[in-house]
């Protein structure tokens, strides 16, 4: 004599795919959620630095500012040797080191 099947012995195998599909659903959205996170998080820093930026060039509004600061701002931007090498002709590197001595002395104090 033949048994009947139950309902689950019959479609046992559509469960099995129910739940894999489930789990890849769960696993993808939570991959997703963590991609716009570090989405949020670089742009949070991004802001952030901005603000930076933008609170220093206020500040340096106000001062005067550094003579050769505002000789290497002069310099081209270009790529090319022959300007990369009058760029570096004309900067003077004389005082370059000026505030090494004022270095050394606070590491030595700690």
């Amino acid at each position: 004599m033949e048994e009947k099947q139950t309902f689950l012995e019959k479609f046992w195998y559509l469960f099995v795919i129910v739940a894999i599909f489930l789990l890849g659903s769960v696993a993808f959205l939570w991959m997703n959620n963590q991609n716009i996170n570090q989405i949020k998080e670089s742009q949070d820093e991004r802001t952030e630095t901005k603000q930076q930026e933008q609170i220093i060039n206020e500040d340096m509004q106000g001062e005067e500012k550094d003579k050769a600061t505002e000789k290497l701002q002069e310099q081209s931007g270009s790529d090319e040797i022959e300007d990369i090498e009058y760029d570096l002709q004309t900067t003077d590197f004389t005082d370059i080191d000026k505030e090494l001595d004022d270095i050394e002395k606070t590491i030595g104090e700690e």
